[in-house]
């Protein structure tokens, strides 16, 4: 099992808040690709899956706030990330589960 600390996801840098500007294009394909990086690793290590669904979480707000949603994609894109996210949540290993929703419950 790697350590959060010892990973580096690929989707992390480019979730910066406004990110995107209005275009929702990069947007949706950013989206998408980070749902597959996690869903990759959540096959071989649920807790670091995890951990990522949580940082996923916290940063794709701030990088969508100014994304131009009016075409729906990128709506459907985060709505079908998000429901990945939990999945992979409910399904991680309960302490881990529990330190990542306390880390979400803290940013709300």
């Amino acid at each position: 099992m790697t350590t959060l600390a010892a990973h580096k996801w690929v989707f992390a840098p480019r979730f910066r808040r406004r990110a995107f500007g209005w275009r929702s294009q990069p947007a949706v394909q950013r989206v998408r690709e980070a749902s597959a990086e996690i869903q990759k690793v959540a096959k071989k290590d649920p807790a670091l899956a995890a951990a990522g669904a949580v940082l996923f979480l916290e940063k794709v707000s701030p990088a969508l706030e100014q994304v131009d949603g009016s075409s729906g994609a990128i709506g459907t894109a985060v709505n079908h990330a998000i429901d990945a996210c939990a999945r992979i949540i409910a399904e991680a290993p309960v302490d881990d589960a529990r330190t990542g929703l306390d880390c979400l419950t803290s940013i709300a």
